[in-house]
């Protein structure tokens, strides 16, 4: 895995944000205190296209429709961050934290051909059960190239679908009914609202809040679930390293239609409901699990 971040950054620039990590030491899960650490900046060079059939691509199982491709983004040269000022974009600097310091990206680009997929998953690692489970945390940094409704949805999180062709369902673009997953959705309908969600399989999908995108601009989203946290918010979720309003309570955690004693990998899957060819990037995700030693 990639180790591009020394140390946690602020909460409004590029990095992890503290909000979510402060409390989580990466080495827990390198000395095995029954913890399960991912982190990709995607720095590493690929190209894959067009596989039609779920693949092994790296350390992740791909799959992209003819005419879709995944590939390393551009590297993009900044202003020497020592030099900006605290709290700002400092654009008098030339730099704009929202589009600047995407160097090592992972590209999912299209062709204008309707009803087109492609996804990356990780394996399965991230067991969640709701016995054993202490904190579950994760982030990433992403900007699509359109928010217009009726162009893209895609999901990004835990999911225990492997990439394929319906992993998201034709003209909706909604999550299968089966699936379970924990993370963060578009949807056709809305296409700058990136909505949490949770699901267990052949349960009731349940979302939890709102946070608007802006075309091609990044946004850090993340969640912190740490049932030692107050019952009314076992479930955090953060963007651009601020805490929202809506929670994961305890009574949700304990509910059926939370996903429970499940394999799930950490993915992004996207479909294009209309001809049309929006590119998104992804710049970097991080995920940490912790559980009971028993």
């Amino acid at each position: 895995m990639s180790r591009k971040f020394a140390h946690l950054d602020f909460d409004y620039l590029r990095g992890p944000s503290p909000a979510i990590w402060k409390t989580i030491p990466d080495g827990m899960a390198d000395l095995g205190y029954g913890g399960v650490h991912f982190f990709d900046d995607f720095i590493e060079h690929w190209v894959q296209s067009g596989v039609t059939t779920a693949a092994q691509v790296g350390r992740y199982i791909a799959y992209s429709d003819t005419g879709q491709t995944l590939y390393s983004g551009t590297d993009v040269s900044v202003t020497d961050p020592s030099t900006l000022t605290a709290g700002t974009d400092d654009a008098a600097a030339g730099y704009d934290v929202d589009t600047d310091w995407d160097v090592g990206t992972l590209v999912m680009a299209g062709d204008a051909t309707d009803e087109d997929e492609s996804a990356i998953r990780t394996s399965a690692s991230f067991i969640i059960n709701k016995l054993c489970l202490k904190k579950l945390a994760f982030e990433f940094r992403f900007k699509t190239e359109t928010v217009a409704d009726a162009t893209h949805s895609l999901f990004i999180g835990l999911s225990d679908t492997v990439p394929a062709d319906s992993a998201l369902t034709d003209v909706t673009g909604d999550l299968g009914a089966t699936d379970n997953v924990l993370g963060f959705l578009v949807d056709i309908a809305d296409g700058d609202a990136l909505r949490p969600v949770y699901q267990a399989a052949s349960q009731t999908q349940q979302l939890k809040g709102s946070a608007a995108m802006t075309a091609n601009k990044y946004i850090k989203a993340g969640f912190l679930l740490d049932v030692d946290a107050a019952p009314s918010k076992r479930g955090k979720f953060f963007i651009n390293g601020v805490e929202q309003t809506t929670y994961i309570t305890q009574a949700n955690f304990e509910a059926a239609t939370f996903p429970n004693d499940i394999a799930m990998g950490l993915g992004l899957y996207r479909k294009l409901p209309t001809a049309a060819d929006v590119d998104y990037t992804l710049d970097w995700w991080k995920i940490f699990m912790e559980v009971d030693r028993v």
